[in-house]
């Protein structure tokens, strides 16, 4: 939740905004935004928290607390379809955030903003230096 928090107060100045400001928002990053469940062992689910798709081949970003202690995970977008969380790409245990894989390689709803580009950009580069991505 703290990062969609996060999207919405880099995306609006504040000095406030207009309600059609915020429904064109929302409408543009609805899609992107998916349900992450995660299960222990015995398929018993054990947490859940909201992140959002990065880019079409299936990258999410969502907090790290959210995947503590989980044997597998699902994403859920609000269209209803479930993909399975097949790896983890990246992540920043200080910052509390993850980067995961989920779904095949096909065009999935994502969404980024240029003010946040410099997060993602610092993922990538931790990805990279860890070589896991």
């Amino acid at each position: 939740m703290r990062v969609i928090i996060l999207i919405f107060l880099l995306l609006v100045p504040p000095s406030g905004f207009a309600q059609e400001r915020l429904s064109s928002v929302i409408k543009q990053i609805q899609p992107s935004v998916v349900t992450i469940t995660i299960y222990d062992e015995g398929g018993k689910a054990i947490g859940q928290g909201s992140g959002f798709f990065i880019n079409g081949t299936g990258h999410v970003i969502t907090n790290r607390h959210v995947v503590n202690g989980g044997i597998r995970g699902e994403v859920k977008t609000a269209e209803g379809n479930v993909y399975s969380v097949s790896r983890v790409i990246a992540e920043d245990k200080e910052g509390d955030l993850i980067r995961l894989s989920a779904g095949e390689e096909k065009s999935l709803a994502f969404w980024t903003a240029g003010a946040y580009a410099e997060g993602l950009e610092f993922l990538r580069r931790k990805s990279q230096s860890t070589g896991s991505g």
